[in-house]
């Protein structure tokens, strides 16, 4: 019965993660959500880690890139992304520590870019 219902489960994250990546946290909130026990989510949650369908850094790093470069969004805000996101706090340090980002840059951009629009 258990191995039936991490079948079913395995299926119901395979769908969830086509949509887009998702966090180990959000695969785990997923499942309970959906009514799976403890102990059928933290065996489906590390299978997908181990063969590498979720990882927190990757996903990450990705999201990190993503806000940063096209949200210009500030560390601050990155980082209460990620945090909400469930991501480890050490992951989420290494990941901004790792970056090359210049938020002065990043608000120079968006308020030239504001003025710019209000002028049109």
């Amino acid at each position: 019965m258990t191995i039936d219902n991490e079948k079913k489960a395995l299926t119901k994250v395979f769908r969830y993660l086509t949509i887009q990546d998702r966090s180990s946290f959000e695969v785990t909130a997923y499942l309970l959500r959906k009514g799976y026990e403890d102990s059928i989510v933290k065996n489906v949650v590390a299978y997908l880690v181990e063969k590498k369908y979720i990882n927190d850094q990757q996903y990450a790093a990705r999201l990190v890139k993503n806000k940063a470069d096209t949200r210009k969004y500030g560390i601050r805000k990155i980082k209460a992304f990620l945090y909400a996101k469930g991501i480890n706090y050490d992951i989420i340090e290494t990941t901004i520590d790792n970056i090359d980002y210049n938020e002065f840059e990043a608000a120079q951009a968006l308020v030239a870019n504001r003025f710019s629009q209000s002028i049109n």
